[in-house]
């Protein structure tokens, strides 16, 4: 009778019932819980919105001396969800009329390289850098980091806008979507320079103050770094930090989930804040990447079923982060993790229970199901060795009391375990090693398998 009634009335029931909080936060934590015991995660914290409500639910540790799992003031670096930061920070650059979405950025470049922005580069806007379709490359050519731990801190200015001066674009502006970090850094500086100050001072006036963000910036105060969450490497190896000055606006933002859970609500609804129309802006403004995808600025808009999320996400050399917006239902997810290994299934899969979780990281990471053999010391000894995989990527084996251990560049060592006399496999990630031995005995090349890709590597000494 409630349903012949209804239709009396002439309402519509909805086509998609959204999940209460209470029950999505017990998905969430039964999702993030299996995530950590199976290996692929240190921690994880999970803020959901439903309306004016949230909820928070963590897994997990924060990492060092730190065994509590990670809470609400809980610091993450936030990787390329910065890039929302700064779409939004161009909006609110366009609303006060400093700068317009479809002018060239020479106007805004220093007078050396705007005379070497010539032909396609003189026609790059600000929406083509927000929107990744200026034709710039991912990463600038000269970006060759001394300390792979920390790749981005000795890149500077001045080498970005050399690498600007001299480079080509992979296509015109505007007419592909080429995803790149590059632009977002440049966006960001050159909204930071008309603002009159840094990328991290313009951020903090112009989005954190207005939306009551306290505890979302660059730099580290002493507190932060007391709550600071240690990031991990996708093998589960304590990492760096990562410090990104020139490029800021692409990733270097450090935030909590408490402060990120006010951001998602501002976007979810901008009526309520002070800078309503650069975020309405930052959503409405798009380019059309294929039936399933557009891009407003600095914002990934996905579209399928009936269903528009709009999101972004991140990650460094320790962290993943990940935000995603339900605006016509005021439903959002924020997810955070101290491992650079994601959890972006579980965001989608929260905001649609139709998106699948990764069948892989359903089951516990590396050698679960493989069975190690005993190989003599004699056999071990022959494949010690530096292998070069490629110009900036080895792997070093060494023979230490009785076991086989690797090291990545950049990366601890970790036990490698044999399968037999020259296959490998690691237990805290998903990857093998296969040697292969001169008539000597001794390796001469291995391969490594990871992410159904094989990658070969030549001994160098």
């Amino acid at each position: 009778m409630r349903l012949i009634l209804l239709l009396i009335l002439g309402l519509t029931l909805p086509t998609r019932l959204a999940p209460d909080l209470e029950s999505q936060a017990a998905l969430a934590e039964k999702l993030i819980e299996q995530r950590v015991a199976n290996r692929w995660n240190a921690g994880i914290v999970v803020g959901l919105v439903d309306g004016d409500a949230t909820k928070i639910v963590a897994a997990g540790k924060r990492g060092g001396d730190l065994a509590a799992a990670p809470d609400g003031r809980t610091v993450f670096e936030i990787g390329s969800l910065s890039k929302a930061f700064t779409g939004i920070l161009l909006a609110e650059a366009v609303e006060r009329n400093e700068v317009g979405l479809d002018q060239a950025i020479a106007d805004l470049l220093p007078p050396a390289v705007r005379e070497k922005f010539t032909g396609d580069k003189a026609r790059i806007t600000p929406r083509h850098l927000a929107q990744h379709t200026s034709g710039l490359a991912r990463m600038p050519s000269n970006f060759r980091p001394k300390d792979s731990n920390n790749p981005y801190a000795d890149y500077s200015t001045e080498q970005m806008f050399e690498y600007l001066g001299s480079c080509a674009l992979n296509a015109a502006p505007g007419r592909e979507y080429q995803y790149s970090n590059l632009a977002m850094g440049l966006l960001g500086h050159l909204l930071a320079q008309k603002a009159g100050g840094d990328y991290e001072a313009t951020l903090l006036k112009r989005i954190c103050e207005p939306l009551g963000m306290k505890e979302t910036r660059i730099t580290f105060t002493p507190e932060m770094r007391s709550r600071l969450a240690r990031g991990h490497t996708v093998l589960g190896f304590e990492t760096a930090n990562w410090d990104i000055p020139a490029l800021a606006g692409a990733g270097a933002i450090r935030s909590t989930m408490d402060d990120l859970l006010l951001f998602a609500k501002a976007n979810l609804d901008p009526a309520r804040c002070p800078i309503a129309a650069a975020l309405r802006r930052s959503q409405s403004e798009r380019h059309r990447i294929n039936p399933e995808l557009e891009m407003g600025l600095g914002w990934h808009i996905s579209g399928a079923a009936g269903l528009e999320i709009i999101w972004h996400n991140g990650e460094t050399g320790g962290y993943h982060s990940y935000l995603g917006l339900d605006v016509k239902d005021r439903r959002a997810v924020v997810i955070l993790t101290n491992t650079a290994s994601s959890i972006d299934d579980i965001g989608r899969h929260l905001l649609e229970r139709k998106s699948p979780l990764d069948p892989a990281r359903q089951i516990p990471r590396g050698g679960a199901d493989r069975k190690a053999v005993q190989l003599e010391a004699k056999q071990l000894e022959g494949l010690t060795g530096e292998y070069s995989l490629s110009p900036a990527f080895s792997i070093t084996v060494t023979h230490e009391d009785g076991k086989l251990m690797a090291q990545a560049t950049g990366q601890e060592k970790a036990e490698i375990y044999a399968e037999s006399e020259n296959r490998f496999f690691y237990k805290i990630v998903d990857a093998q090693i296969t040697f292969e031995r001169g008539d000597d005995g001794k390796a001469t090349r291995l391969t490594l398998l990871q992410n159904g890709q094989k990658i070969p590597g030549t001994k160098v000494r």
